[in-house]
């Protein structure tokens, strides 16, 4: 298993005390101590500014290992550039694996995330994690009372609706899509791996 974890600036977004990237790396490091738990090997890359590889290591005892190499790790100003990161990963790494990708995808993002995509899944089995912004999950509860709100009412189910084309453009790709909130993010993530394991995929 190899988790691409994005280090963009839209990973710095904010909706409690933790930032979307915290989430994402609380996650991954809970889902690779259970794989490692489990006998596979887990490896690191980081990308969009700060720009780490940790090679693939087995055994759970080699979890303290991960989190030395990521405890200083953070978020950069750069923007996401998946394909630069696919490239680079296909570069260090080609043996088969199970390449598991955590970011925050949006509209714009589109074109690079299925290239991207389309160069990882040549050689490897890709999971792509993508979080849930705050206002996807609240769109039905929204209050509509003036121009500003039904502006804002509209924005949401307009990025909604582009989103949920993304993500199903990437299942037809062959990605696997887990479409998460910050909360259930590692549950949903831990879910997929074991789905895998017991299909025996991996």
């Amino acid at each position: 298993i190899i988790f691409m974890l994005d280090c963009s600036r839209r990973m710095r977004t904010q909706e409690t005390d933790l930032t979307y990237f915290d989430y994402s790396l609380n996650a991954l490091l809970i889902n690779a101590y259970i794989a490692l738990s489990k006998g596979d090997a887990v490896g690191v890359m980081t990308f969009s500014g700060n720009t780490r590889w940790s090679p693939q290591l087995k055994g759970k005892d080699n979890i303290n290992q991960l989190l030395n190499q990521l405890y200083y790790l953070n978020t950069s100003t750069e923007s996401s550039d998946y394909i630069q990161a696919a490239e680079a990963l296909l570069n260090k790494h080609r043996k088969r694996s199970l390449v598991i990708l955590m970011t925050n995808l949006h509209e714009e993002d589109s074109e690079d995330i299925l290239l991207a995509t389309t160069l990882l899944t040549k050689h490897h089995l890709v999971m792509v994690v993508c979080l849930q912004e705050h206002i996807l999950t609240n769109i039905d509860e929204m209050t509509i009372n003036d121009t500003d709100s039904a502006l804002l009412y509209a924005g949401a189910h307009l990025f909604a609706q582009n989103r949920t084309l993304l993500l199903n453009k990437l299942k037809t790709q062959g990605a696997i899509v887990v479409d998460a909130t910050l909360q259930n993010m590692h549950t949903k993530l831990l879910h997929e791996y074991l789905q895998l394991k017991r299909s025996g995929r991996i």
